[in-house]
């Protein structure tokens, strides 16, 4: 793996062999980092080597049926979700072995550690028991004449890493929370290995890089090596503006308590309500509260939401999350929520809305859920802030939530219970911060001059549209735009702009494809 400031790339080699004296097709399922984006696939086996194409799912599930029905080795890997992808391996013959190769590039993030702000390195433990069996199971067979096994975990018998490290600023601190390693270092690189004995294991992989100016708004450009004058560009600001703190808005916690959070040992049905009282407790006193619990129905504590600086209000808020139990059946969170939208528009009024959902993530109707927070951040009034909790959490699903609406997300390990307080008030801070509209990245060009210029045309930007931006909150873009050494983020907040100009040095600028 390679970590290259607050981007990684990852190639993952894994070999399969068939020990027994037929042939047969194996499946596996594994997790990736929900910010992944895969970009190669290939597979190595007796002597050739063979590169995956990307297909529309139906054509390519058509060609590895029609291969292994051929008597063809075939390889297919398939996105479940934005985390979770499957491999099949058609006719792997007896005694023979594989060699899966997987590139992906990955956005990483930003983590506090004992008060130093730091970029975290992850690679993804366990998937939930029942995403992986549903997984493992669903879909068409593809072949009928021989066995068809699916790789378990257990399965997995030797692991080894190296992580490459590359920084714009000297590192201050390197540290592993999952695994003993061996680290070598400069100023700005280092490189990681596994210690001897070390394995990965369903508890992932984590490595932490603090950084001297981790803040820092900066730009990396990436120019073809082809020298045929394509170039790519990575942002990042840090945008600071001062606001009035927004402390009377309304405020929703809603608390998943369906089927699936009696998992893991009932850790998740108490967390959940552990961290929903930390969210209560921290509320600005003159804010409106209500409480939901949700399942396949949900219950309000209040018909109206009430002034939480009342104690009556207070105590029955206490009393109503204490009482939750995880018994709710599915998780259909678009219900309450498409209920509160309706309390918004019906309301007419300018209140802010923040809603905070405190879930593992296996939410039910995905689509609808998302087109639900959509629709709440449309409006300009309402946002959703997701809480996610558990080591098999869809944290992918709950931040695309949060993102939809304008909102934010964390997320809660059961090993760092000290950060909770801290993670909890981070949010809370977000949510008294006003919501900014127009927000959009301007690229500035240039011509062979270095004079400025304005390109005709629009470049290519991902994201394409920035749905929400807080005070001192990185946010990163990419873009393909040729000849750019420069860019300004900036947006509208109570009626007034702000700007934020990023420049690229000369060490900043690399070679690649």
């Amino acid at each position: 793996s390679k970590m290259i400031d607050m981007v990684a790339e990852v190639v993952v080699l894994q070999q399969y062999t068939n020990t027994s004296t037929a042939t047969f097709e194996a499946k596996y399922v594994f997790p990736l980092d929900d910010s992944a984006a895969v970009c190669g696939f290939e597979a190595f086996i007796n002597g050739k080597h063979v590169i995956g194409k990307v297909k529309e799912k139906e054509v390519a599930h058509k060609e590895y049926k029609e291969a292994v029905a051929a008597g063809h080795g075939a390889y297919l890997m398939d996105e479940e979700r934005a985390d979770v992808f499957t491999i099949s391996i058609g006719n792997l013959p007896p005694k023979a072995k594989v060699v899966i190769k997987i590139t992906y590039v990955a956005e990483l993030s930003m983590v506090s550690n004992n008060g130093l702000e730091s970029i975290q390195f992850k690679l993804p433990g366990s998937i939930a028991p029942n995403v992986r069996e549903n997984t493992l199971i669903k879909g068409p067979v593809t072949q009928y004449a021989v066995d068809r096994v699916t790789v378990q975990e257990s399965a997995v018998r030797k692991s080894s890493l190296v992580l490459s490290i590359e920084m714009p600023f000297s590192i201050r601190k390197l540290e592993c929370t999952t695994h003993k390693v061996l680290i070598k270092q400069t100023d700005t690189k280092a490189t990681i290995r596994l210690a001897n004995n070390e394995q990965l294991g369903g508890g992932g992989f984590n490595f932490l890089v603090g950084l001297a100016e981790v803040h820092v708004p900066r730009m990396w450009v990436e120019e073809d090596d082809d020298g045929v004058g394509g170039q790519a560009c990575m942002l990042a600001f840090y945008p600071e503006f001062e606001v009035e703190p927004v402390t009377n808005y309304r405020a929703i916690i809603l608390i998943d308590m369906s089927q699936s959070m009696k998992g893991e040992g009932g850790k998740l049905e108490t967390y959940s309500k552990k961290i929903s009282l930390m969210i209560l407790k921290q509320l600005p006193k003159n804010c409106l509260v209500n409480i939901v619990k949700f399942g396949s129905s949900y219950q309000e504590l209040f018909v109206y939401e009430q002034v939480l600086s009342e104690n009556v209000v207070w105590e029955k808020s206490v009393e109503f999350i204490q009482s939750c139990y995880a018994n709710m059946g599915a998780s259909e969170v678009w219900r309450p929520l498409t209920s509160l939208s309706w309390v918004n528009d019906y309301e007419g009024t300018d209140r802010l809305s923040n809603i905070f959902l405190v879930s593992d993530g296996q939410l039910g109707e995905e689509k609808r859920t998302l087109d639900v927070a959509a629709m709440l951040g449309g409006g300009r009034k309402s946002r959703v802030f997701t809480f996610s909790l558990g080591t098999t959490a869809n944290q992918y699903l709950l931040k695309k939530i949060s993102r939809s609406s304008g909102g934010s997300h964390e997320h809660f390990a059961f090993d760092a219970k000290s950060k909770w307080e801290r993670k909890v008030s981070q949010q809370l801070e977000k949510a008294q911060q006003p919501v900014l509209t127009d927000i959009k990245v301007n690229w500035k060009t240039y011509n062979e001059n270095e004079e400025t210029q304005v390109s005709s045309a629009l470049p290519k930007q991902a994201p394409e549209y920035i749905s929400s931006l807080f005070n001192q909150s990185r946010v990163v873009v990419y873009g393909f735009v040729p000849h750019c050494r420069q860019a300004e983020l900036s947006a509208k907040i109570c009626g007034k702009e702000i700007s934020t100009v990023v420049s690229v040095s000369e060490l900043s600028v690399t070679k690649g494809k």
